[in-house]
């Protein structure tokens, strides 16, 4: 059974901030925010930084993929913000 969510329901679930989560991550609010959003693919780096926090998988086909819906569906091809 597949229990991992996208990021921001697990970040939501866990009464979290982006604020909070980039701090206790060591990110930026900016990345976490492009992530959420679809608007960039995280690192395998920010993946481990940020599951850290939760102690959890994160669901990063759906973090992607709904992003991107909230987008209009318009693709994107940037590359994550690496600050």
């Amino acid at each position: 059974m597949n229990t991992a969510h996208s990021l921001k329901v697990t970040r939501v679930m866990h009464g979290m901030s982006q604020e909070l989560l980039a701090e206790l991550s060591g990110l930026t609010q900016t990345t976490l925010s492009f992530i959420e959003n679809g608007m960039v693919q995280p690192q395998e780096s920010s993946k481990k930084k940020i599951e850290s926090v939760f102690d959890k998988p994160v669901d990063w086909t759906a973090t992607y993929d709904t992003g991107r819906i909230h987008q209009n569906g318009k693709p994107t091809t940037q590359n994550e913000d690496k600050s």
